[in-house]
């Protein structure tokens, strides 16, 4: 049961590491985008 319970957990681990992983790039753009359309945003006004 523990070993089971163990090796369930490291499944577990590995998937949400190559989760963020493979998240991470996508994650970045978004936020570049974001920041830069606060930073241009207010130019688009004026």
């Amino acid at each position: 049961m523990s070993k089971f319970f163990i090796s369930s957990i490291k499944y577990a681990f590995r998937r949400f590491y190559f989760d963020i992983k493979n998240n991470y790039n996508t994650l970045v753009k978004v936020l570049i985008i974001k920041m830069l359309n606060s930073i241009f945003a207010p130019m688009k006004i004026t």
